[in-house]
């Protein structure tokens, strides 16, 4: 994990032996963009295996964020609930809470691509790449060890 003024960035990445490549990301919206990048980044280093990569960003700051009132939509859904109360007879008052709530009203708006962000990501990838490869190197070797025992065994 990575901790910043502006966010928290959890990267987990992991691999299981398999005879092709195939990764597989889990990360925020904002982040799609940056995929590709990542995936390239991966496969530089790790030729085959099946990989999960799993990127959580907790921002602390609404600063890439806009929030868009969709004013048209706002207007035809007063004039509908108000035809409602006119057909019915029905009399509610109509509270902001009851907009804000309607599908479409708001939306969540990301501003601009956020280039620390993505260094930091990047750089958490690369750290879990060193641990991968370090455990993989590892792994390789206890392998080979393996095999030099049991010919020696057989001998």
């Amino acid at each position: 994990m990575k901790t910043t003024p502006r966010f928290d960035v959890f990267v987990e990445l992991k691999s299981v032996n398999s005879r092709y490549f195939e990764l597989k990301v889990k990360s925020a919206f904002f982040l799609n963009e940056l995929e590709i990048q990542m995936k390239n980044k991966i496969f530089k280093k790790i030729k085959r295996g099946k990989i999960d990569l799993f990127i959580k960003v907790v921002e602390k700051d609404a600063a890439n964020y806009n929030i868009v009132v969709n004013h048209d939509l706002v207007n035809k859904y007063k004039e509908a609930l108000n035809s409602i109360a006119e057909d019915t007879g029905i009399v509610s008052e109509i509270s902001m809470r009851d907009f804000t709530a309607m599908d479409g009203v708001l939306t969540l708006e990301r501003v601009k691509r956020d280039e620390e962000l993505e260094n930091v990501v990047s750089e958490q990838v690369d750290s879990m790449l060193e641990k991968i490869l370090e455990m993989m190197n590892r792994e390789g070797r206890k392998t080979v060890d393996d095999i030099e025992n049991s010919l020696v065994v057989m001998k």
